[in-house]
């Protein structure tokens, strides 16, 4: 079963990159949103997904305890919430969080490697000012203290919903539209974003438990520096996959184009990443970890941080608006959204 497990898990994670990058789904975009147009697509879309996680990891972490990988909550602490906030600002500074950094380097942005490398030396420098592998105490998921009965009442209710959900965005398509004009189209709606994202990453959080890229970057950093077991090789595999899907994605799209921005924007992303290295020590991991394994686990300090994250992205925006008069405006239509900056 294991590498049938893999096989699969790899094909999911795939999908998931090629799904992220042609819905544009940002945290960074998502306040832009709120400030320039007064609306919320965006957060909402970002809310179905944690619920689509839910609804496919939920039956596989309760019912079936044997093909699940063990995962853990964490408490709310100063420390989460605080770090939540750092890594927000490290967002708006990068200009893109970390679903849209990787979207970004997968067009061809190379700049955004600079970003990767922040992110990693801010990992490394905050672990070694405060030597301790996770700041957030570990407890165990909420989701195994409620009785299964109404787990599994809650369950029934979530998927109703959702199959509404399936039958709205399937009867409110283009007309004659089929299955693979659907996967093959230049940009996916929100709501279709978030069922895929939310499908692949429920059964990739229940399977793989915190697998994101943040997460595994983070490991393999502080496994450089401590005396910690080292990373989950799967998750850097399945990072590969992710980035895979998006490369996908953006070849089918004719959307590689391999460029340098000038170089005096280097300092503005490296500094933002490391920022968002730093953040993600402290929560733990980034805005993926958030939406794909922490707010569907229901871990207590999801969602304190999850504010956080929103709160310093938006100061930040406001700040450099400040300075620099240019703001960033996101308008959605048709249930997707574009960007631009005036």
């Amino acid at each position: 079963m294991q590498p049938l497990i893999y096989t699969i898990s790899l094909l999911l994670a795939a999908l998931l990159g090629f799904t992220i990058h042609r819905t544009s789904l940002c945290t960074v975009r998502t306040m832009a949103e709120i400030f320039s147009s007064r609306k919320a697509y965006m957060l909402v879309a970002m809310l179905k997904a944690v619920l689509w996680v839910m609804a496919v990891s939920m039956p596989i972490l309760i019912f079936l305890p044997e093909t699940a990988t063990p995962n853990w909550s964490h408490a709310v602490t100063a420390a989460a919430i605080i770090g939540g906030f750092i890594f927000g600002v490290g967002a708006a500074v990068n200009g893109g969080c970390a679903f849209s950094t990787l979207g970004h380097l997968a067009s061809g942005n190379l700049w955004m490697l600079t970003t990767l490398f922040g992110f990693c030396f801010g990992v490394a420098c905050l672990s070694v000012m405060i030597p301790m592998i996770e700041p957030c105490q570990t407890m165990p998921p909420l989701l195994f203290m409620v009785p299964k009965t109404v787990v599994f009442s809650a369950l029934v209710l979530l998927w109703l919903f959702l199959i509404w959900e399936i039958f709205r965005l399937w009867k409110s398509r283009a007309k004659e539209t089929r299955w693979n004009q659907l996967l093959l189209s230049r940009y996916y709606r929100l709501s279709t974003g978030a069922l895929v994202m939310g499908f692949s990453g429920g059964a990739l959080y229940a399977l793989h438990g915190s697998w994101t890229y943040t997460n595994a970057l983070k490991r393999q950093v502080q496994s450089l520096m401590q005396s910690i077991e080292q990373p989950v090789t799967i998750h850097l595999i399945l990072f590969i996959a992710l980035f895979s899907g998006m490369l996908l994605s953006a070849w089918q799209r004719g959307k590689i184009r391999f460029r340098w921005r000038r170089i005096k924007a280097w300092p503005r992303h490296l500094i933002g990443g490391s920022l968002m290295g730093a953040g993600a020590v402290m929560i733990p991991g980034g805005n993926d970890t958030l939406i794909l394994k922490s707010l569907p686990g229901l871990s207590p300090h999801a969602l304190p941080v999850f504010v956080s994250l929103l709160f310093g992205v938006g100061v930040t925006l406001l700040f450099m608006q400040f300075l620099t008069g240019k703001t960033l405006k996101v308008a959605c239509t048709n249930d997707i959204c574009q960007a631009k900056n005036l």
